[in-house]
Order: C-alpha cells, then sequence, then structure tokens
C-alpha cells in the first residue's frame, strides 16, 4: 500500500489532489550530523609589473607556486608523489601578522593565470603587462573547536578557561 501511495505522489495525479486540497506532505527532513568538512580557500592577485623585469620576476614567483602545486613523478614513470603542502599565513606591509581568520596547512588544487584581463598589453620583448593570479586550496585537516578557540595551536595560559560569553536563555517572565 505505501508502494502504491509513494507511486501515486509522484505521478500526475498526486500532484493534481496536492493543488487542489493546497496541502504537500512534509517529508519530515531533519538536519544529521555527519562531519565537518574540508575548508577551501582562493586567493586573486593582480599583478601590474612597470617594466619586463617586474614581469620577469612574476612569471617566476607564477611558475615556483606551479611547480610545488603538482606531483612529481618518479623515476620509472609509474608513480607519482604527492604534490607540496601549502602554508598560508598573511602579513602586513610592515611585516606584522594580519588580523585574519588562519588557514591550515593545505593542497593547492586549482591555478588560474590570466593575462591582460583587461585587454592585451605587453612590454617590448614580449612580457605581459597585467597578470591575473588566482590559487585555490583546500586545508588538509577538519578544524575542530579548539582549533578555532586557540588558533596558534596553544591553549590558554591562565588555570581556568575563559567561558566568559553566556548563552541566550529566554526569560520565562517576558
Amino acid at each position: 500500500m505505501g508502494a502504491v501511495a509513494g507511486q501515486v505522489r509522484k505521478s500526475g495525479i498526486g500532484q493534481q489532489a496536492q493543488l487542489q486540497l493546497g496541502v504537500v506532505r512534509n517529508p519530515r527532513l531533519e538536519m544529521l550530523f555527519r562531519a565537518p568538512a574540508l575548508r577551501q580557500l582562493s586567493l586573486t592577485w593582480k599583478f601590474m609589473p612597470s617594466n619586463a623585469s617586474e614581469s620577469a620576476v612574476v612569471e617566476g614567483l607564477i611558475k615556483k607556486i606551479r611547480m610545488h602545486a603538482h606531483p612529481e613523478l618518479s623515476g620509472a614513470g609509474f608513480n607519482f608523489s604527492f604534490p607540496d603542502v601549502f602554508k598560508i599565513d598573511f602579513i602586513t606591509k610592515g611585516g606584522g601578522k594580519a588580523k585574519m581568520i588562519p588557514f591550515s596547512h593545505a593542497y593547492c588544487t586549482a591555478i588560474s593565470v590570466n593575462y591582460g584581463s583587461s585587454g592585451p598589453a605587453f612590454f617590448g620583448d614580449g612580457s605581459p603587462a597585467e597578470i591575473d593570479f588566482t590559487i585555490s586550496l583546500q586545508e588538509t585537516k577538519v578544524l575542530s573547536r579548539g582549533d578555532i578557540e586557540h588558533p596558534d595551536g596553544k591553549p590558554a595560559t591562565t588555570p581556568a578557561a575563559d567561558h566568559s560569553y553566556t548563552a541566550y536563555e529566554p526569560n520565562p517572565e517576558e
């Protein structure tokens, strides 16, 4: 009987009945926690070198990042070794640590290089005068609450953990 009712609901007859009655079946879906996902990060830079020499430096930087983002083929050519793991740190112009959400060690999942997105522009030797570079990364570990609370990996130095926040509890007298 349940199978027949399920088929009727999927058919045009079931849909017409739902439209006529103005009701639909509650699927009783509940959110189930399975596991947290690995975080992803995408970073984009626009390089606008002022001469061919600066353009060569940018090309060297991109080549080095691309090289470390790909696996290495074994001597016999049958196996790949894992690509390098990246550690992303954000620093200010003065060299201090930027106040941004920290990102753990990560693998590079994609690289995109776009030359002259505003229009083709080259220096006399053919070097690009505008380069857009995007790197996409995925962390190597799943974060826990402790990782968020102590991003530097060090627990609080005080004997008691700081639980100065309070959860909202409704006042029954309101």
